[in-house]
């Protein structure tokens, strides 16, 4: 992740996945370094013994521009100090497409970028909240050809793997 601060960029660690995915983003997409993992234990809330699936917001940022290659976009970034806990709705994967207009994604998309406090109650109603267990991968791909129709800026958050592709690369 230092890297990417310092040098106003992101980039694909792989070679061969989420090529078209990161051709797709645009100037003026947000992006943020994200990191998911459960945690049981020193949480806000009573999570009755149970794992709960956690999201930290380490940076949020602005594309400015996309290489077109797939691996690399330029990003005005800002590092979140301290990194913001995101409970319930999460994502593991390496690239998580958000798209505003469902209550879920409004809420992570405030939370993220706007800095709103997380509302806990509706997640753990939920069906991905209730047990504390389960993580909703509601996932939904921009880039199948419907370019046109985008009237908001995507929202992509990226996952940190710490030393996965050395040198702190995501």
């Amino acid at each position: 992740m230092p890297r990417f601060l310092e040098e106003g960029i992101w980039e694909n660690g792989y070679k061969d996945k989420y090529l078209d995915l990161v051709k797709s983003i645009l100037p003026g997409d947000r992006i943020a370094i994200k990191a998911s993992y459960t945690r049981k234990y020193n949480l806000p809330f009573d999570n009755k013994g149970q794992s709960v699936s956690v999201m930290s917001i380490k940076a949020t940022g602005t594309v400015k521009e996309n290489l077109g290659d797939g691996r690399k976009v330029r990003v005005e970034w800002t590092k979140l100090d301290p990194q913001r806990e995101w409970y319930f709705y999460t994502h593991r994967g390496t690239i998580w497409r958000v798209l505003p207009g469902e209550w879920t994604t409004d809420a992570l998309i405030g939370f993220a970028f706007e800095g709103k406090p997380q509302d806990l109650g509706p997640f753990r109603n939920s069906p991905f909240g209730g047990s504390g267990l389960v993580t909703l991968l509601q996932t939904r791909n921009a880039s199948n050809g419907r370019r046109f129709m985008r009237q908001l800026p995507i929202i992509t958050f990226i996952q940190e793997q710490p030393g996965r592709f050395g040198r702190g690369h995501l």
